[in-house]
């Protein structure tokens, strides 16, 4: 026998091409970023029944990453914020929510893979 934990649906590395960053010539040429989620919640109904309906849509989860991002902006930490506070609008049982947001390349002095802001937020019950 084994008890139920948590359930967990992960979007991981959604590569998008956005507008954001401090400096004007990273709005105009835009920068590139990887965007991981993580959903936790009450997945038994989708476990139980396998239709697509009764679990969140991947593309969903996609489409409001690509609509944050592209919204533009100065800072990750206020995107990862923006596509919280959108996840947690679904009409479904979120309990807690992980955005990690990686901006490739950065233009710094010197040689770096990335920077990245972590968001991890929990609903009120």
């Amino acid at each position: 026998m084994w008890k139920l934990n948590s359930q967990c649906l992960s979007i991981h590395n959604i590569e998008i091409e956005a507008p954001i960053g401090v400096f004007d010539f990273e709005k105009i040429n835009k920068n590139s970023f990887l965007v991981s989620i993580d959903m936790w919640g009450d997945y038994q109904k989708s476990m139980r029944s396998d239709d697509l309906q009764e679990t969140l849509d991947y593309q969903l989860v996609f489409d409001i990453a690509h609509e944050v991002l592209n919204q533009g902006g100065n800072l990750i930490e206020s995107a990862a914020q923006k596509i919280t506070e959108k996840l947690f609008l679904l009409d479904f049982p979120l309990t807690k929510v992980r955005v990690y947001i990686q901006k490739l390349e950065p233009p710094l002095k010197g040689k770096v893979s990335d920077t990245s802001f972590e968001l991890v937020a929990e609903r009120n019950l």
